[in-house]
């Protein structure tokens, strides 16, 4: 059987966070994998210049239901979370 579509979306904007990306994605999956639910993370890179979008592609392979989104610029938080709104499917 085939993974089901998503009941919840959940956006989050990101710009320089690989620091940051540890300590989020086990607290973040804790809470959504109890939930007993299909859902998606949908990432957005906000034009990082750090490692925040090598972190979210390697956490890509451990957790299937992070999506990832780049924008090529940083066009600021409001933009990547419409970006996200956008491609969200849950």
């Amino acid at each position: 059987m085939g993974q089901r579509d998503p009941v919840l979306s959940v956006v989050v904007p990101m710009y320089n966070e690989d620091g940051v990306l540890p300590l989020l994605v086990p607290r973040l999956r804790a809470v959504l994998d109890q939930l007993g639910e299909p859902y998606e993370v949908v990432a957005v890179d906000d034009g990082s210049t750090d490692g925040t979008l090598v972190a979210l592609r390697a956490g890509r392979a451990l957790w299937p239901e992070l999506r990832v989104v780049q924008l090529r610029r940083n066009c600021g938080h409001q933009a990547a979370l419409t970006a996200g709104l956008m491609r969200a499917r849950g």
